[in-house]
């Protein structure tokens, strides 16, 4: 589901279909990435965007739960990457 809006939302247009970065948005399945920022910090950038990074604001556009899915969408896109370095590298 997470992935669905995710696409549905454009995010792909910046971070790339895969969420591992484009011309515009950072990688958001980075492993690093993921430890240092919180769920809730994911949540408030998604939801009111970056003005300095000129990530946009979606609060008009997506529900909290919409939101708390995509999240959940980099999240296991971040662990599915991790796993499969681990993986690679043995």
């Amino acid at each position: 589901m997470g992935r669905r809006v995710y696409v549905r939302a454009g995010c792909g247009n910046c971070h790339g279909l895969d969420a591992q970065g484009a011309w515009r948005g950072p990688d958001l399945t980075d492993p690093e990435l993921l430890r240092v920022r919180t769920d809730q910090n994911f949540f408030d950038v998604i939801k009111d965007g970056r003005a300095d990074r000129m990530m946009a604001f979606y609060r008009d556009e997506l529900a909290d739960e919409q939101i708390e899915l995509i999240v959940a969408f980099l999240r296991d896109e971040g662990r599915k990457r991790e796993a499969a370095g681990r993986d690679a590298s043995r």
